[in-house]
């Protein structure tokens, strides 16, 4: 099975989108651009190709839809956060999230992730905490907290209540 054409990618993911947004009416329009991750600025995400950009959209459409008021950040990490990748690179997501069934989402996500490279050909490594692990790492100042701190690019948080705890 070879790799898809990016307007193929791009109209299969932008059904997706839909589904995943849709109040109801089937109005909403969604354009697949680099600006798909409204709240990060241009040039922290420019060296990205197309269809990471938008599988990244994807992630974070589906994960904020599922999720809702018990997602707490999605923050890419990583040689593709720093711009030091090479061919090879994936791009690490550390997704944090309000859970009573850890398990059970860190399944779901994966699966979400997986079903990602099936047909965007991008490769999507989440790393799924709980918001007690996030503050323990936090707390204690774990190395994979202070980098995904330093280098970390916030694709998407809950701003109300992370401004101040998880910041």
């Amino acid at each position: 099975m070879g790799k898809r054409s990016t307007a193929a990618v791009e109209q299969s993911i932008k059904w997706r989108i839909i589904e995943a947004l849709d109040t109801g009416n089937g109005a909403g329009t969604v354009t697949l651009t680099r600006y798909a991750l409204p709240n990060v600025r241009e040039e922290r995400l420019g060296h990205l190709t197309l269809d990471e950009q938008t599988a990244l959209a994807v992630l974070v459409a589906h994960l904020r839809q599922r999720y809702g008021d018990d997602l707490l950040r999605v923050t890419l990490y990583g040689s593709k956060s720093r711009g030091d990748f090479d061919a090879e690179s994936d791009l690490d997501v550390l997704v944090v999230v309000r859970a009573q069934d850890y398990w059970g989402c860190w399944r779901e996500i994966t699966d979400l992730t997986s079903q990602l490279l099936l047909e965007t050909g991008v490769n999507i490594s989440a790393l799924v905490r709980d918001e007690t692990r996030y503050q323990w790492w936090k707390t204690h100042h774990a190395p994979i907290y202070n980098s995904i701190r330093r280098d970390g690019v916030d694709l998407w948080t809950k701003h109300s209540e992370l401004s101040s705890q998880f910041a």
